[in-house]
């Protein structure tokens, strides 16, 4: 039983896996893509994931569930397969079995790793490539052989059809390569082998082999070839095919020094503190957390001053997965130098070099994205972090061996299921599915809706092109149109939509003249209002979208009241509370965007009761019945909303001036705007809201 000690952890942590498997589409990423692609064989986003692609068109047959769920299994199952690969490196690397499965069991429960292995994402197999590259790195290193050096440069060619970032593998193969080749006697192969090495011919013949594993880039062409509904840059040329193989549509990446520092905002800083925050997150910062302190330091102002800045930062956020993952290091380049060498080197290349190729942005959605970059250096960290283990249980010789590793599994377990850990348990997230359901599936026939975002659009494509639900609603994706392909490619869907310019780009082509070009037909927006409809056109709002109305055109407010109240009284809501989910996910924006919703129909009955206000103004009467009708319709929607996200500000402080200006009630409007300060201190509209808190306060009762 102890030589398959390994397996049964692995049959623990695959139940864990699934028993918080995502049960359908989930707003974590790509995922909603990612399985339209794979169900209707068609082209995501660049560089076009083939394989993945055509794997998980295979699981798709698989007799479970639904079909999201079915390509969400894929996650597990190379989750699975990548964790596995890990324990054969830490069989490469270290002598103790305890320590390989204190490893395992740490990694296989870094939140962010576990995440992404219960939903439908690019990284599990990814991670399955790099891990079993460097397995057979390292099995080359030990065997010497032609055979493994070839199967190494193949699982790279199939890795690199997949994801390009397994390409980071490379700076540190180089080099341990270069000293085998120098020291040939060291590396001891046949003679004709050595020849090989040395003379480049292995390396070209590896480069070879890598090219064939990449031939599953021919699929884009041919996919796009069939016009599926999901099909990105339409690579059916060179040109086209070209441009997504090498990602252009993405900003060129260019290395920001800037990143190491800022302590606010620079990558090298953001990632230190997710990696102290993901592997045993004990740190002081964190305990100063748990015990309700929260230290306020303005990290802007002490990039300024390197030394204690970065002493201050480090004190603060260095935690025991750190220290320890350090001491695994040390352990390793005592060991096993070379490994090492090539280790520390790929880890520095997928870490501080990796995220300083983006932007330093502000954005929390942004950020989000760009922690998932944070992956593939934590598969190299949790190396080291056996390694660490290893040093813990040599050196603490003194005690019983059963109670340190006891004590190493309770640790463990508690922060990473424990109460306040980060359980990424997916199996109750039907957020995403239930609000593509609830944006689309009582509007009328033959409507035209105009989305917003990835989430968004992908979701509902998933609705449509997979559930096939719903598809004589006409779903246009704002973003996308900015695309002259994906124009192209609605003129050949949509044969009743007419698409009038080559792209939309808000100033020739704005969105004005697509909805001119569709008369009779409803059109819904769920995105930014374009300028272009500014002057001639109201949008209104309508359950989770907004409709657009000619200004000339009469509403029956009452009438568009029922409507809204109708829609929501019909909408599923599991589990639509911010409460449920990181605050700083995809999930957490989709709670936001119901609040939204919510606030939208407050401002639209706002629109109108302001507008009776004049009159009543205008004709020097009392606040009438029917205004404060209206501005109480308002007031229930923006507590709505509140209920909803309380972390939405917009509505505190339109509540606060109908508190003001209309009921006249002191303490409810000082109370609600002291909330809104609070939520959005930074608002245009702050200094504003203020002197008007000001004035109130020196008012008698």
């Amino acid at each position: 039983m102890k030589k398959h000690i390994h397996i049964i952890a692995l049959l623990v942590i695959g139940t864990a896996y699934i028993f918080s498997l995502a049960p359908c589409i989930t707003a974590t990423g790509d995922s909603s893509e990612m399985v339209v692609a794979s169900y209707t064989l068609g082209v995501a986003h660049e560089p076009g994931y083939p394989l993945y692609t055509l794997l998980g068109k295979a699981f798709t047959y698989l007799p479970i569930s639904n079909i999201a769920c079915r390509v969400n299994a894929m996650s597990v199952f190379f989750a699975l397969l990548s964790l596995f690969f890990f324990y054969k490196i830490l069989e490469q690397l270290l002598d103790s079995k305890a320590a390989r499965i204190l490893g395992l069991l740490t990694l296989a429960f870094v939140p962010i790793i576990w995440e992404y292995s219960v939903v439908a994402e690019v990284f599990t197999l990814n991670n399955f490539f790099i891990y079993l590259t460097i397995y057979m790195f390292l099995l080359f290193r030990k065997k010497k052989d032609l055979k493994t050096f070839l199967l190494m440069f193949l699982f790279i060619g199939l890795g690199v059809s997949h994801h390009h970032t397994i390409i980071i593998l490379g700076p540190g193969m180089f080099v341990v390569l270069l000293y085998m080749s120098k020291y040939y006697k060291q590396f001891g192969m046949p003679d004709r082998g050595t020849y090989f090495l040395e003379g480049g011919l292995a390396v070209m013949l590896g480069c070879l082999v890598a090219l064939a594993g990449m031939l599953f880039y021919i699929y884009l062409p041919i996919s796009a070839n069939a016009h599926p509904p999901l099909n990105w840059d339409n690579p059916v040329n060179v040109e086209n095919f070209l441009h997504m193989l090498f990602r252009k549509n993405y900003p060129p990446s260019v290395f920001h020094i800037d990143h190491f520092f800022d302590l606010e905002l620079g990558q090298a800083y953001l990632y230190t503190r997710e990696l102290a925050d993901e592997f045993l997150g004990i740190s002081v910062h964190n305990l100063l957390s748990y015990a309700g302190i929260s230290p306020s330091i303005n990290w802007k102002s002490l990039s300024n001053i390197p030394v204690a800045g970065q002493a201050l930062f480090l004190a603060l956020y260095t935690s025991l997965g750190l220290v320890i993952g350090f001491f695994g290091m040390v352990r390793l380049f005592w060991k096993k130098r070379q490994e090492a060498v090539f280790l520390l080197i790929t880890f520095i290349f997928m870490s501080f070099v990796f995220v300083s190729l983006f932007d330093i942005v502000r954005d929390k959605v942004v950020l989000h994205v760009i922690r998932r970059m944070y992956i593939i250096s934590f598969l190299i960290f949790g190396i080291f972090v056996a390694a660490g283990y290893e040093t813990i249980l040599d050196r603490v010789k003194q005690l019983p061996r059963k109670y340190i590793i006891g004590g190493l599994l309770t640790l463990i377990l508690v922060l990473t299921v424990g109460p306040n850990s980060r359980n990424p348990n997916k199996s109750d997230n039907w957020l995403l599915y239930d609000f593509c359901g609830n944006m689309i599936r009582y509007e009328p026939h033959g409507s035209i809706m105009v989305v917003s975002g990835d989430t968004l659009s992908m979701g509902l494509d998933y609705y449509q092109m997979v559930d096939k639900r719903r598809p004589n609603i006409y779903v246009i994706d704002q973003e996308k149109l900015t695309y002259p392909w994906y124009c192209d490619q609605l003129r050949y869907r949509m044969k009743d939509v007419n698409v009038p310019f080559p792209l939309y780009d808000g100033v020739n082509y704005p969105i004005r003249q697509f909805l001119e070009a569709n008369p009779g037909r409803r059109m819904y927006f769920s995105g930014p209002r374009d300028p272009s409809m500014d002057k001639d056109y109201k949008l209104l709002a309508s359950g989770l979208l907004r409709i657009a109305f000619p200004v000339t055109e009469p509403i029956s407010v009452d009438a568009l009241k029922g409507e809204n109240d109708r829609a929501w009284g019909r909408y599923v809501l599991r589990r639509a509370e911010p409460r449920f989910y990181d605050p700083n996910s995809f999930e957490s924006e989709l709670v936001t965007i119901y609040a939204k919703a919510r606030f939208n129909q407050g401002w639209t009955y706002d629109l109108y009761a302001g507008q009776l206000l004049n009159e009543d103004m205008r004709a020097g009467r009392p606040i009438s019945a029917a205004t404060k009708k209206l501005f109480g319709y308002s007031e229930k929607e923006y507590l709505d909303a509140i209920k909803m996200d309380p972390g939405f500000s917009s509505p505190y402080k339109n509540l606060g001036i109908i508190y003001a200006n209309i009921y006249r009630e002191k303490k409810k409007t000082l109370d609600i705007w002291k909330k809104y300060l609070i939520y959005n201190p930074t608002d245009a509209e702050v200094d504003r809201i203020k002197k008007e808190m000001q004035m109130l306060e020196n008012m008698p009762d």
